[in-house]
């Protein structure tokens, strides 16, 4: 007859079993063991059980609830698509969330390392995440290697501002928006600082010199939007129409 404790005792498997049960994703592990001890039980219930029965029914009732563990999910795949990583960039920028963006800004510069505006949207990611210092190392850098570029006026004007520089920054959101008359994030910041600045006054002055500006349907939008709270048709339908 066998002796089933002492047999546990000597078996490495239920060594195992214990020693699986003490790690961290234990829960399905544990049910691993309960179906092993469940299998034990029987044995000691069955004191004709031979050796080889008893490890055939112990295995069997491990496999079962190991095979109830969850797979680790597969590694999500790198995107190699500059315009789906730009579109996440913005997104995360405009959410004010740039941690989420950083990531994705490194490789779309890895992917377009001469894009300005993948140098721009790098360093607009580090400086809204704190890293100042390196933002304005990879403008410099990168402007060393590829040439001067208005558009990276834009993110030296996050910087500044973020730096309390703002009459700096003022003219960097002006040198952007010259070439980027659109650039969503840039218009905004810009005419903030100058409502912030010169009250109401400076937001109209700003956003009609914007307006100004060849191709500027969004501020012209803006604008005419302004024209129709305040009762002027009119000029609304010039400004739509310019647009």
């Amino acid at each position: 007859m066998v002796n089933v404790s002492n047999l546990i005792l000597r078996n490495p498997l239920a060594q195992l079993l214990q020693e699986l049960a003490a790690k961290p994703w234990k829960r399905r592990i544990t049910n691993a063991v309960t179906s092993a001890r469940g299998a034990v039980d029987s044995a000691r219930a069955h004191p004709l059980l031979d050796a080889a029965q008893w490890k055939r029914a112990v295995n069997a009732s491990v496999r079962a609830g190991l095979d109830e563990m969850p797979r680790p999910p597969k590694p999500e795949a790198p995107v190699e698509d500059a315009s789906v990583l730009t579109a996440r960039i913005e997104q995360a920028l405009r959410l004010r969330r740039p941690a989420d963006a950083l990531d994705a800004s490194a490789r779309l510069l890895d992917l377009t390392p001469a894009d300005e505006r993948a140098c721009e949207l790098r360093g607009r990611v580090l400086a809204a995440a704190g890293h100042e210092g390196a933002a304005l190392a990879l403008i410099a850098a990168w402007t060393k290697r590829h040439g001067e570029r208005k558009a990276l006026s834009a993110a030296v004007a996050t910087i500044s501002e973020q730096q309390g520089r703002v009459d700096d920054a003022e003219r960097a959101y002006a040198a952007t928006l010259t070439e980027r008359p659109n650039d969503v994030d840039t218009l905004d910041r810009w005419l903030a600082l100058r409502r912030a600045r010169g009250g109401m006054e400076g937001y109209l002055a700003a956003l009609k010199h914007i307006a100004a500006v060849d191709g500027a349907w969004r501020a012209r939008l803006l604008l005419g939007r302004w024209c129709l709270e305040r009762g002027d048709g009119d000029r609304a339908r010039q400004l739509y129409a310019q647009g």
